[in-house]
């Protein structure tokens, strides 16, 4: 096993330089992304990836796994306190730390309470900032799972989308490619006029987009509601308390897709409109008096839409230094004062379209990329407090791989992304035909969390009903 690690190392250590950390990262890695008062956890900046496993893989392919994901280079070096990043030797990894085994479980339940335990604690920063937890399964309706703990420093979701991709296999040896990436490849097929045309609209836009994106933070704080913690908490950014996610069950690509189809919308409206449905019905739930069943209401709950694009890296540049964070948010209005959940899949599809044909995400990266290094701290910290203040949700949605995946050596059954966040969180990540999706949340803020799950498979069927779609959601 030594040669065939310091084989994997060998192009690593040969290259000296590598990619600095962005400004965004460095405050991620120092724990600093918020004022210090607003009582964020540090390992909350940490992205928790789940594998589902019917057959648990061995310890040794668990061991080969690692040394690959390890050949990128952050996931190979010590993330300083300067932003820089140190390599290590890989004779010196130790991995009684990066590789555990944890107790086993017996339910989802279990499971939930084991990844909240772990997502409670903070990375070591004095070794690479990265750990597995295995998970065996004492039951045989229950799953076994692989938890990797991946520091947020280390890259965003398109990117570090490329571990799980070289890890990971189809079953004729081929690694998956990355959906996100694909997306943006090629250069553009429009003619020189239309091109010129949007040149102009975009550079019309782009004063619009700005000012906008500016204004996110600066919103009026949202109505006192079963969902949010109270206004003064929200006013003051008092982001403290413990994290809690909810795993909700795997179900149909096919009966979501079914659903877009007919209401002439993407797939991202309907989960989002579902997120929004499930929301306002959770509310309804607790006996929010902001809500009547069924009517219409003058309620706007807002979310925060991460818009991660894949950076440009020069031909050149080292293609296991490829890690990095290039992410920004926008600010979208959540429908939950929609009397119904088809009015919900409208109004969101307006916003949606609205946000993706507007400069808000390229001016978004603008501020992100090029302005917020020019600022003090306490400036981007203090905006970041305020822009998550006057939201209720950060939704993300991660396109993923359409086949049966395996990772070492043994059948990928699904996969979870998890991000225990300031505010209430949710992310969808699309596999082999289902979507997997989690909420996070203080618990003591968001309580019955569990009644969220019911909510959103509510929402869901409605739309379905009401479409006339017939294939089986669960």
């Amino acid at each position: 096993m030594a040669g065939a690690e310091s084989a994997q190392f060998e192009k690593i250590d040969a290259c000296e330089d590598q990619m600095p950390m962005t400004g965004i990262e460095k405050n991620m890695r120092n724990a600093e992304t918020f004022p210090e008062e607003s009582g964020m956890n540090a390992a909350f900046n940490i992205v928790t990836g789940v594998m589902f496993f019917q057959n648990l893989p061995t310890e040794s392919k668990i061991r080969e796994m690692s040394n690959i994901m390890m050949t990128f280079r952050r996931m190979s070096a010590i993330a300083q306190e300067d932003g820089s990043w140190e390599p290590v030797d890989p004779q010196s990894i130790d991995w009684k730390y990066h590789v555990t085994t944890e107790p086993s479980v017996a339910s989802n339940a279990d499971l939930s309470a084991t990844i909240d335990r772990l997502g409670a604690v903070a990375l070591d920063l004095d070794q690479p900032p990265w750990r597995v937890h295995v998970v065996p399964s004492s039951a045989p309706a229950q799953k076994s799972a692989v938890v990797v703990r991946v520091h947020h420093c280390v890259g965003d979701g398109v990117h570090c989308y490329n571990i799980l991709l070289a890890i990971a296999t189809k079953a004729d040896g081929s690694h998956p490619e990355n959906e996100a990436l694909n997306k943006h490849k090629g250069g553009s097929k429009m003619s020189g006029a239309a091109k010129c045309q949007k040149a102009v609209g975009m550079c019309c836009g782009a004063l619009p987009g700005l000012v906008s994106s500016l204004a996110a933070a600066n919103q009026s704080l949202e109505p006192d509601s079963a969902w949010h913690a109270t206004a003064e908490a929200r006013k003051e950014g008092d982001f403290s308390g413990a994290r809690a996610v909810v795993l909700v069950p795997p179900h149909s690509l096919k009966f979501v897709k079914e659903c877009k189809d007919a209401a002439e919308v993407s797939v991202n409206d309907i989960l989002q409109a579902a997120a929004s449905g499930a929301m306002r019905r959770y509310c309804e739930k607790r006996g929010d008096p902001l809500f009547e069943p069924g009517e219409k209401c003058p309620v706007v709950f807002r979310t925060l839409v991460p818009v991660a694009l894949p950076k440009n890296f020069s031909a050149d540049h080292d293609e296991h230094d490829r890690l990095t964070n290039n992410f920004c948010f926008c600010s979208a209005t959540l429908p939950v004062g929609a009397a119904t959940a088809l009015d919900r899949v409208e109004e969101t599809n307006e916003e949606m379209s609205k946000l993706k044909t507007s400069m808000k995400p390229v001016m978004a990266q603008v501020i992100a990329n090029k302005i917020a290094p020019l600022l003090p701290n306490f400036v981007i910290q203090n905006t970041a407090r305020d822009l998550f203040a006057c939201h209720s949700l950060v939704f993300s949605n991660v396109p993923g791989p359409s086949d049966q995946l395996f990772v070492a050596g043994e059948r990928l059954e699904g996969c979870q992304i998890i991000f225990y966040n300031a505010i209430p969180q949710i992310i969808v990540t699309s596999y082999n035909g289902k979507l997997w999706m989690n909420l996070t949340a203080n618990p003591e803020i968001v309580t019955n969390r569990e009644w969220f799950v019911q909510c959103y498979f509510d929402e869901l069927k409605e739309i379905g009903d009401e479409l006339g779609v017939m294939s089986e959601l669960l």
